[in-house]
């Protein structure tokens, strides 16, 4: 690849910057928007990585530590009554009531785990990604994925509820 217009430090301490900037902008939203504890988690978990980052942690740790944060916050909201996902999609199904909704809930905790599986397993292509010549791939190829999660999940969301009323319930 070609030579980068600034040293690999200066991009670091610009992007632990922009983090800080990001989170500390982001309740701004919530004049508009009802935050969930989950944002309030993100945003502690953004500022620190952010911060060890400013201090001069190893981007090459930083970013798969982020990815195992938010990973480990939806696989362990999978065990709770309400799990991640549901708080996100509840409105699309009637609001508060889908919460009390079995099926709802069975359905959204199928699919916090699935994401959670995949942020709990991105750190380590990451970590390697990192390492290579074409660690400037690692964005693309983190984006990508979680937009494969998400077509996923727009078909599951329609499928199991519809397959569960049909009778096959098994799994």
């Amino acid at each position: 690849m070609g030579q980068l217009l600034y040293p690999k430090e200066v991009f670091e301490e610009m992007a632990g910057a922009g983090s800080v900037l990001l989170c500390a902008a982001l309740p701004l939203l919530w004049l508009r928007c009802r935050p969930t504890v989950f944002e309030y988690v993100s945003v502690l978990a953004v500022s620190c990585v952010a911060l060890f980052t400013l201090l001069g942690a190893d981007v090459r740790l930083t970013v798969p530590l982020s990815y195992a944060l938010f990973g480990l916050m939806w696989f362990v909201t999978g065990f709770m009554k309400i799990p991640l996902t549901a708080h996100y999609s509840q409105n699309a199904y009637g609001g508060g009531k889908a919460l009390s909704n079995p099926l709802f809930v069975r359905t959204n905790r199928i699919l916090t785990f699935c994401w959670g599986a995949l942020y709990m397993v991105t750190p380590a292509w990451t970590f390697a990604l990192l390492g290579t010549d074409v660690s400037y791939l690692t964005g693309a190829f983190n984006s990508v994925l979680p937009a494969l999660m998400a077509l996923f999940t727009l078909w599951f969301q329609r499928w199991y509820p519809a397959r569960y009323a049909r009778g096959q319930r098994r799994g």
